[in-house]
């Protein structure tokens, strides 16, 4: 029995035992071809000697791996848009803000919300009419005292709107959910990117 014959009878018995695999890297080695064409000796063989199509144990739970990548994938761009949208609508909020007036508002008081949370009363004049405010206190002690005047923004469509002239109360919130929205997606391309070379090592 020359050597080709040996090949091919040692080939159909591994795919017999149900070892395609084995019989595709046997050809690889010995025959130095690529996995494409190993597969298509296969197939002949399983073809020529009526051999029922050979069962591969580890492609489903490959296949498996590889679907429950992009589901969570899918699950972190959702994340990522829902948090990107928050941080657009938290940033479009500042808008009446920031085309509005700085003017000075003076804190008169602090009081305690119903959520416990301290707010400081502030006081301001916009065109002759005195309002009254609250901005949340972030920091204990308050970063102001009473009697104190602070740097405000006034929504001219709604006097009784007011934000701190901050970097931080302005955008702080926005900067969060951006910073998120920014993660999950880097999460979802790492998820993708990982279950298409899964799938690639799957289909060889």
């Amino acid at each position: 029995m020359n050597f080709e014959e040996q090949l091919k009878q040692e080939a159909i018995r591994l795919i017999r035992a149900g070892e395609p695999d084995e019989a595709r890297e046997l050809f690889q080695q010995q025959l130095n071809i690529s996995s494409t064409d190993a597969e298509r000796l296969i197939q002949a063989l399983t073809s020529e000697a009526k051999i029922p199509s050979p069962v591969r144990v580890h492609q489903p739970a490959t296949g498996c791996v590889s679907i429950v990548l992009k589901l969570a994938g899918f699950f972190m761009a959702f994340m990522a848009f829902t948090f990107l949208v928050f941080a657009l609508i938290s940033y479009q909020m500042q808008t009446p803000f920031t085309e509005g007036a700085r003017i000075n508002a003076k804190v008169t008081g602090f009081n305690i919300a119903e959520g416990g949370e301290v707010v400081a009363i502030l006081e301001y004049d916009w065109n002759g009419t005195l309002y009254q405010s609250f901005a949340k206190v972030v920091n204990d002690p308050p970063d102001f005292e009473v009697g104190q005047t602070i740097p405000i923004l006034v929504n001219p469509n709604n006097p009784e709107q007011i934000v701190l002239d901050t970097f931080s109360e302005r955008y702080s919130i926005a900067l969060w959910m951006g910073g998120f929205g920014v993660f999950f997606t880097l999460m979802a391309v790492i998820l993708f990117i990982a279950a298409r070379k899964v799938k690639v090592g799957f289909d060889k």
